[in-house]
């Protein structure tokens, strides 16, 4: 009878040691998964921030890629205006914008840059604009920012860099109205410096490649100041 009792105990403690090894061992995997889990956890966020890296700087050399071939371009358009449908197209691709994000980002740069301009904080615009022109070569403000960019020079007596401008939109925006009025920038500074016939020439180029009311009659006053 007491053999039978030391054997059942024996059991018993046999039981209570399988459970103990068996708990502890679930214990173990359990943590040890939860270690290994975040250690994967961790290569994959690294793995992703690198990959996100990489994608920013892709996408940063395909905007300087448009923006190269934006101006190779239009250099050509201003050599040969002549009806090139490959090229117009080319054009035409090379100016849409990279991504929404980037079009949401450039109006409100963009909206900042005017302000200044607007309350006549010349030096303060160029700073701006000039950031602008460079982080958002492809936004649809860009035009009207290189023209801004010119007016702010133009006012502070910077002409050099004024008529940096003016190549800039011509070559690459040479049918917008802004390109024009900039133009008639550089007329009046050639007027300034008595280079009236480069400024008669200036006139005849705008009237002959230009629409705008607004901007045909400032050249038909300038044309009668050269005159007087």
């Amino acid at each position: 009878m007491k053999s039978k009792k030391n054997f059942s105990f024996l059991i018993f403690c046999a039981l209570i040691a399988v459970g103990i090894v068996w708990t502890y061992g679930t214990f173990k995997a359990y943590f040890e998964t939860g270690t290994d889990n975040a250690v994967v956890t961790k290569v994959v966020e690294q793995r992703m921030q690198a990959s996100h890296v990489e994608m920013v700087r892709l996408q940063n050399q395909l905007k300087d890629l448009q923006f190269q071939t934006a101006v190779a371009l239009g250099r050509e358009f201003k050599e040969n205006p002549t009806e090139n449908p490959l090229r117009d197209k080319l054009l035409q691709v090379t100016r849409v914008p990279a991504s929404a994000s980037q079009v949401g980002l450039s109006d409100l740069a963009f909206e900042r840059a005017k302000k200044l301009f607007d309350a006549q904080e010349w030096r303060t615009s160029i700073t701006a604009l000039s950031a602008f022109v460079k982080d958002y070569p492809m936004s649809p403000h860009i035009a009207e920012a290189y023209f801004l960019l010119g007016e702010s020079y133009y006012k502070t007596g910077k002409f050099p860099l004024m008529l940096d401008m003016v190549e800039t939109l011509v070559s690459q925006f040479p049918e917008a109205d802004v390109t024009g009025f900039l133009l008639l920038r550089q007329a009046q500074v050639s007027i300034s410096i008595h280079q009236l016939d480069e400024a008669q020439e200036l006139c005849r180029l705008i009237k002959s490649e230009y629409k705008n009311a607004l901007l045909i009659e400032q050249v038909d006053l300038l044309e009668k100041n050269i005159r007087l």
